[in-house]
């Protein structure tokens, strides 16, 4: 898959870029393949082969990227996507104008014979001042897109803020982007589409759930939690929005989780876990009667997990029925 991913960013019209490939040491032909294209390709030259010394995940590899990168803005691309021709001249020519801390694009998703399956296409919108993402959804009603892909960032914005993934983490993107959303004081979305999103069976995401990804999961909500948390303590008044997003993410785990293969000791483990990042979050005062606000009480109050299973039946039949709107 890299090389039809390398070979769309040397097919760029916009000239001067610097390509880093870090090989997080998968077991695969990649670097093999990456090697043979910096030796014949007539732009091999702007590839540069970073390697680690060994497998520490693709947080790491985001991290390496923003370590090496000698450029003003960078552009994260998993190894088996590609862009559009004229990606990063569009995404350029905006940020360079608007001076945004970011510009979020539009992305298709493909099988991997290049089959359109869907695509996501975000309100054209331009945001300023703070809490610039939670404005945008509020004037959009669109969720602010979890993926750190297909966003051109201003380098020093997130060095200054340092927004970083975490090194082991092989799903990185939700805590990376939480980060992001909170320090974003301007940012640019657009409706043109200029990824594709390959859907493969095989892929990180896609494979079956261990308790291994879980526990990345049990850390990000910490990470998140701790940040609501601080947020408020220092005086912040910080929209529900970013606490609906956190919410989001968290129950739609829980969920998985609790109808997953796990022993029952596992699930216990998990479900105890959200228990008391519910009962941080639930001291917010911008819940009000929202459906996050039922949902981390409920799941407070709930003695055992058949309960809280029951309790979420019924609120999927309150919302079903419009009786309660889930955001």
């Amino acid at each position: 898959y890299i090389e039809k991913t390398l070979l769309s960013v040397l097919a760029q019209d916009y000239p001067n870029i610097e390509i880093i490939v870090v090989d997080d040491c998968g077991g695969d032909n990649t670097v093999d393949i990456v090697r043979g294209i910096q030796s014949t390709h007539q732009r091999g030259n702007i590839i540069r082969l970073i390697s680690h010394p060994h497998n520490i995940g693709t947080g790491a590899a985001r991290n390496t990227g923003i370590d090496e990168a000698k450029g003003e803005y960078i552009f994260f691309l998993d190894g088996d996507d590609y862009i559009e021709k004229n990606t990063l001249s569009k995404l350029y020519s905006i940020i360079t104008r608007t001076n945004d801390d970011l510009v979020v694009s539009s992305h298709r998703i493909v099988d991997e014979e290049g089959t359109e399956l869907d695509k996501i296409i975000y309100s054209e919108n331009q945001v300023r001042g703070e809490y610039a993402a939670a404005k945008w959804i509020q004037s959009c009603k669109q969720k602010f897109p979890p993926y750190l892909w297909n966003k051109i960032y201003k380098l020093s914005f997130l060095k200054e803020n340092n927004i970083r993934a975490t090194s082991h983490h092989r799903n990185e993107d939700p805590w990376f982007t939480f980060q992001a959303m909170f320090a974003a004081k301007s940012i640019t979305f657009i409706s043109d589409i200029t990824l594709n999103y390959v859907m493969r069976p095989g892929s990180t995401i896609h494979q079956d759930l261990s308790e291994f990804y879980y526990r990345q999961y049990m850390e990000m909500y910490d990470s998140m939690s701790s940040l609501l948390d601080n947020k408020l303590k220092n005086g912040y008044d910080v929209p529900i929005e970013y606490f609906e997003y956190f919410g989001w993410r968290c129950f739609g785990h829980l969920n998985s989780v609790l109808h997953s293969t796990f022993s029952k000791k596992e699930k216990l483990v998990y479900y105890s876990h959200i228990k008391q990042l519910a009962k941080t979050n639930i001291k917010s005062k911008h819940f009000g009667l929202t459906y996050y606000k039922i949902n981390y009480n409920l799941l407070y109050k709930c003695n055992s997990i058949i309960m809280y299973k029951l309790v979420n039946r019924i609120m999927s039949l309150l919302i079903k029925f419009r009786i309660l709107k889930r955001p």
